[in-house]
């Protein structure tokens, strides 16, 4: 997996978090992931799980161990259990949504049509496999993020960042996949089943730009004309302050009469997007991780 860091610092309670680019894979256990609605989610609606490791204030969470004894648990060995017990290491995101007239759209995707899903994946290098935090939404469970659409937000660096649009999310969280969790990955979960999470988008920042250019991104011709940021917002990382995160990519494709021309069995970008030069504007848009979270 990639190691460089960049001097991004979040606070999960107790705990100082750099953002790291996300681990070099094949995806590998994210193949079967829909970035799309998931019919097989579980509604959390936001219950904890784990109450004794999750804080239930603003006050609390800048006070509680993060797992209760201030120590990294270590992987939990249980014969009776059929699944893996996740470790997971990162934190990394994905969101997805048709685009019209200044609201979240629905979008037909060959025969089937979709409303938007923003997910919060939990993700185990080791074992490659995921447990996720899923938002489904439409234009009803959303609220505009006045922000965002005031043309700036000042990203986690502390630096202004240009914006288009952004959204706060109002529905309610489901999880998905193997959420058999050690203690860590528990506490996270909880966390994120608590966050009232939103998204937009914007230009690439220079920090984005700077990493998709200097190699990370093994070809940055192909993409330079189509690329953009995807900005993932939260309020767990900074004591119930909201922190805006451009640490993801975003690709924009063009709709006509509902349908749009993204597949969803292929990866971004996938030769299809809307120019940049042409956004915002109206179509589907689909955003993918490139940074990390690092949860040690």
């Amino acid at each position: 997996m990639r190691v460089s860091y960049i001097l991004i610092f979040l606070s999960f309670g107790c705990r100082d978090k750099k953002i790291v680019p996300a681990p070099e894979s094949d995806d590998s256990g994210l193949e079967d992931f829909d970035y799309s609605e998931n019919s097989e989610s579980s509604n959390d609606g936001g219950n904890s799980s784990n109450n004794d490791t999750t804080p239930n204030s603003e006050e609390d969470q800048s006070e509680t161990p993060c797992n209760g004894n201030n120590e990294t648990p270590s992987d939990t060995e249980d014969s009776d259990q059929d699944s893996v017990i996740l470790n997971p290491e990162f934190i990394i995101y994905t969101f997805s949504h048709g685009y019209g007239n200044g609201n979240i759209t629905e979008v037909t995707i060959g025969d089937e049509t979709r409303t938007g899903k923003f997910s919060a994946i939990l993700y185990d290098t080791i074992a490659e496999e995921y447990c996720s935090v899923d938002w489904l939404f439409d234009s009803s469970s959303v609220v505009i993020d006045e922000n965002m659409t005031s043309n700036s937000v000042e990203d986690i660096n502390g630096y202004q960042s240009t914006t288009w649009f952004g959204f706060l999310i109002t529905s309610q969280p489901q999880t998905n996949g193997n959420c058999n969790l050690n203690e860590n990955g528990l506490y996270f979960k909880d966390l994120l089943l608590q966050d009232e999470p939103g998204f937009g988008y914007g230009p690439l920042t220079d920090n984005l730009k700077s990493y998709l250019i200097d190699g990370h991104y093994g070809d940055w011709e192909s993409i330079e004309n189509y690329v953009f940021t995807g900005f993932v917002s939260s309020m767990i990382f900074d004591h119930g302050n909201r922190v805006y995160l451009d640490i993801n990519t975003a690709y924009a494709y063009p709709t006509e009469n509902g349908s749009t021309v993204w597949l969803p069995s292929h990866d971004t970008p996938q030769g299809t997007e809307i120019p940049y030069s042409n956004l915002p504007s109206d179509g589907f848009y689909v955003s993918r991780y490139f940074f990390a979270i690092p949860l040690y």
